[in-house]
């Protein structure tokens, strides 16, 4: 395999036509900003969680039990930033809903 030039890496697109450098990330986040947020996207009440990846599943699933009251149907997780990883919003906006469709047809399993 040929290596490319520096430049010319930084500048490669993936199949989504996004620079490929966009969809990575390395070091500290630089955001502390955790805890349950509401979905802004959507006229119907959803929650999301933003957490530390090393944070411990077991304190995350009682965060969630103790939010809820009750046992969760559903647990989505997406590894990931919208600060590192841009999309339009357009985009965005249909994956937020694929997202909540998705929870929703699981709740009514």
């Amino acid at each position: 395999e040929q290596q490319l030039p520096l430049e010319q890496h930084q500048n490669e697109k993936c199949g989504y036509g996004r620079l490929k450098s966009s969809h990575s990330y390395e070091g500290q986040p630089k955001s502390q900003n955790f805890g349950i947020f509401y979905n802004q996207y959507e006229s119907r009440l959803t929650k999301f969680i933003r957490c530390d990846i090393r944070e411990e599943t077991e304190k995350l699933y009682k965060l969630i039990q103790d939010d809820c009251s009750q046992k969760p149907h559903l647990i989505i997780s997406i590894y990931g930033g919208a600060k590192y990883f841009q999309m339009n919003e357009r985009l965005e906006k249909e994956f937020m809903r694929g997202i909540i469709e998705a929870a929703t047809i699981a709740g009514n399993v």
